[in-house]
């Protein structure tokens, strides 16, 4: 299980018979408040975190107690010449292209592909461009929750909420 929270901390917490203990722990993990954290579906040992800082932050968990960065970036959307604030992200259920494909959700309403190569700490995350995710189909507020639907086939359908009630 992992908790996030306004103080900025990441915890990684371990089950036990009948309780969870901290098993790991990461204070200022983010300069701001972290809105969104996720496991990765098909790798256990990566988990992603988003921030109001406007960063995505990629950690590999190399035991049950320790977990590592292995990569930060920001969204390419912009507001006011800084990265605008992700408020919800979603790994997909399945591996695309031998990496993870990561959903951002943004105050700004919009929404953002990004392929992460969990594998491969050589190369950097990359946006994905599409045609489906154009301007007048985002949300004019901002976006609460990102889901995948749970299904292990293509094609793959990414649900979406925001403040605007779409």
């Amino acid at each position: 299980l992992v908790s996030s929270g306004k103080d900025r901390r990441l915890c990684l917490w371990k089950r036990g018979e009948r309780e969870f203990t901290l098993a790991w722990a990461k204070d200022s993990a983010h300069k701001r408040i972290v809105w969104s954290v996720h496991f990765c579906p098909f790798d256990e040992s990566i988990l992603a975190s988003g921030s109001r800082d406007g960063c995505i932050k990629i950690w590999k968990i190399v035991d049950d107690d320790n977990a590592t960065r292995l990569f930060s970036f920001a969204p390419s959307f912009t507001r006011n010449e800084k990265p605008d604030a992700v408020t919800a992200l979603a790994f997909a259920p399945v591996s695309v292209d031998n990496g993870a494909l990561l959903a951002l959700g943004l105050e700004s309403g919009r929404i953002e592909l990004w392929r992460i190569p969990v594998h491969d700490e050589n190369v950097a995350p990359s946006l994905i461009e599409t045609d489906g995710l154009t301007p007048n189909l985002f949300h004019c507020a901002t976006v609460t929750k990102l889901a995948w639907r749970p299904a292990h086939t293509k094609p793959l359908y990414l649900a979406s909420s925001s403040l605007d009630h779409g």
